[in-house]
């Protein structure tokens, strides 16, 4: 009876999955836990948005794994910038707490030290023509008081940097990590 009913041969794997199938939240919550962590640490953006770029690529590589799919560039850059915007945001939202209410800024001491040894390795000329002026400008910039100015600053560096980083890791991410068919 098998010659006469053939066993059905397995369908082949779709080309295409639905997008609506895969939440993108447990991705993001990983991806911007690694942006969270690594955007505390003083200094850390200034080895350009290579912090974001690690949070997208984990993004993105969680996002494929789990659902065993492969993601278009603007996918992946979108989930990656997604990953920025949630860990740098909210260790941003932790900076500003702590510098708000125990007037803490968390690497200033750090950052000050950094330009009072660059002032130091400098020619005593040269120092001497800038002034007093650099100097004191170093000592206060931990005086420095939280205001509208700064949020709007933090906003747009906020922004800016979690959409580079995003768009980097996001596309090199979606190019190395192909697991399945193509999410639409």
């Amino acid at each position: 009876m098998s010659d006469f009913f053939p066993d059905p041969e397995p369908s082949p794997e779709p080309a295409f999955r639905d997008l609506d199938d895969c939440p993108m939240k447990p991705s993001l919550i990983r991806g911007g836990a690694v942006a969270f962590v690594l955007t505390l640490f003083p200094f850390s953006l200034l080895i350009c948005c290579l912090p974001l770029i690690l949070a997208a690529l984990v993004g993105v590589y969680d996002y494929t794994k789990r659902y065993g799919i492969s993601l278009s560039i603007p996918q992946g850059m979108k989930v990656g910038v997604l990953c920025g915007l949630v860990g740098y945001g909210l260790s941003t939202l932790v900076y500003d707490a702590l510098w708000i209410v125990f007037d803490h800024q968390i690497g200033m001491e750090t950052y000050q030290n950094v330009f009072r040894s660059l002032l130091e390795s400098l020619p005593p000329e040269v120092v001497d023509e800038m002034g007093e002026e650099v100097t004191d400008s170093i000592d206060e910039m931990g005086d420095q008081e939280f205001h509208l100015a700064v949020l709007i600053q933090q906003i747009f560096g906020l922004i800016l940097t979690s959409t580079i980083g995003g768009c980097i890791g996001g596309l090199v991410g979606s190019a190395m990590f192909k697991k399945g068919p193509e999410a639409k």
